[in-house]
């Protein structure tokens, strides 16, 4: 103001502000101020950024966030960026992941690593009989495989008396196992110098057994591949050792082996191929071995296509006859191509026999959908995640539900496909026999009734 006697004086910032005296009289003196408050302060900003210290600082700031900035997109990509960035549904067929998260060269032998045993001072410390570990039968059968006991260089003959290939043994001569001095055969010209005699089920007539003498050193092995029931009866007093897919058999024997993970803690990944594109049926697939219409799964899958698909691969048309006899391997093909859903679902339900089916289900890309045995039998010995229970549904409407949302959804689908490739199932039964078999503390037992243990009253029904 020109005049002091016609401004008013009031200080803002430290600035002495003085308004017109006809600029007041159309405003109260605290709307001026805030409209005064406001010029100084953008004045001040102003000031502020073309500061050349304020510049610099700015400038430096910036320059380190963005070298950091590259620093962890470096290490992320590093550590990250082959295993875990791809997106859920891989969409190149021929992707693979090329990093996975553990060593080779820390893999025992059975994995196909190098890791080898150690003699084993005492054999009688090992815990490998099931009265010895009948709480964890899994972490039995980790010890038969690293077995390795003194005096395994003696050659022990192991004699097949039925139902047996020599091509069974191709991965026994090829795994690097502990102890490689067993011979097998089916020569029955070798039973008297045999150390052990396998008697595979389904067994038959007892006229079928050996006539000679049995040396007092040799042992007779039960085995069988089939679900128990479907065998012949077998005799008393004669068997020492059971060898069946039961974790509480002697030296259990799993056809198709057992899961074991590479990493414990690394269970599940991107599936290693985009398959949702090819999988494009809408419908759940079902192969039963045979057809009883009073059986539960029978039942079960009668309720289930009132809400849901199901193309049913039988010989026989109650339970579908989409794959009359001869024409096996052509359904699996088109189960492997076209479904997402197999129902592992038998007319015989057994407490601890998984279904050879599962098996299949798994190799052709699909989710198995079971019945029996219990999840806690499944969790043993298959992968995480793989499998669908009816137990886990309370009707097969809700289970129809699911499985909707598995035909729908690719990303649903490919999570139960995420255990691939972080695992294998490993076949050694073989090698577990030959090393169990130079077991300088074996138990001396004589099993009074075989049939008692592998088919009791409960153990399997339809």
């Amino acid at each position: 103001c020109a005049v002091p006697v016609h401004c008013s004086t009031t200080t803002v910032n430290g600035m002495s502000v003085r308004a017109p005296a006809h600029h007041r009289s159309r405003l109260t003196f605290d709307q001026w101020y805030r409209e005064v408050r406001r010029d100084v302060d953008i004045m001040d900003r102003r000031k502020s950024i073309v500061n050349p210290r304020n510049l610099i600082i700015c400038v430096t700031t910036c320059t380190v966030a963005a070298v950091w900035a590259v620093i962890f997109a470096a290490l992320y990509f590093y550590f990250f960026g082959q295993s875990g960035s791809q997106s859920p549904l891989i969409h190149n067929v021929t992707e693979v992941r090329t990093m996975q998260p553990y060593q080779r060269e820390l893999l025992p032998w059975y994995m196909e690593g190098p890791i080898q045993p150690t003699t084993t001072p005492h054999d009688n410390l090992v815990a490998l009989w099931h009265h010895q570990l009948p709480l964890d039968p899994f972490q039995r059968l980790l010890n038969q495989l690293m077995f390795l006991p003194k005096g395994s260089g003696d050659t022990k003959i192991v004699l097949f008396w039925s139902d047996w290939s020599p091509r069974e043994t191709e991965d026994y001569k090829t795994q690097q196992c502990p102890v490689k001095s067993c011979v097998f055969t089916n020569s029955r010209k070798s039973f008297s110098k045999a150390s052990a005699v396998v008697f595979r089920g389904p067994t038959k007539l007892l006229s079928d057994f050996p006539d000679e003498e049995r040396p007092n050193s040799q042992l007779w092995i039960f085995n069988s591949l089939t679900m128990p029931g479907e065998a012949y009866v077998h005799p008393r007093d004669v068997f020492n050792w059971t060898a069946t897919p039961r974790l509480d058999a002697d030296v259990p024997m799993f056809p198709h082996g057992v899961w074991l993970y590479y990493n414990p803690l690394w269970k599940h990944q991107e599936p290693p191929l985009n398959l949702v594109g090819q999988k494009t049926l809408a419908a759940a697939a079902w192969f039963p071995r045979t057809c009883n219409e009073r059986s539960r799964a029978y039942h079960y899958v009668n309720s289930l296509v009132h809400f849901t698909l199901v193309d049913g691969f039988g010989d026989h048309p109650a339970c579908g006859d989409r794959c009359p006899q001869g024409r096996t391997e052509i359904c699996l093909k088109l189960l492997a191509d076209k479904y997402r859903v197999t129902l592992v679902l038998e007319d015989r339900l057994c407490n601890h026999t998984i279904p050879p089916m599962f098996y299949v289900a798994l190799q052709a890309n699909t989710v198995p959908v079971v019945m029996w045995p219990p999840r806690s039998v499944y969790e043993q010995l298959v992968p995480e995640g793989s499998f669908i229970h009816t137990d886990d549904f309370p009707s097969p409407r809700d289970l129809a539900w699911h499985l909707d949302t598995i035909y729908n959804d690719d990303m649903v689908f490919n999570r139960y496909l995420s255990w691939q490739g972080t695992g294998l199932f490993v076949k050694s039964w073989y090698c577990r026999l030959c090393a169990m078999l130079h077991h300088n503390s074996m138990p001396d037992r004589t099993i009074e009734d075989i049939n008692q243990w592998w088919d009791p009253d409960g153990e399997c029904f339809s």
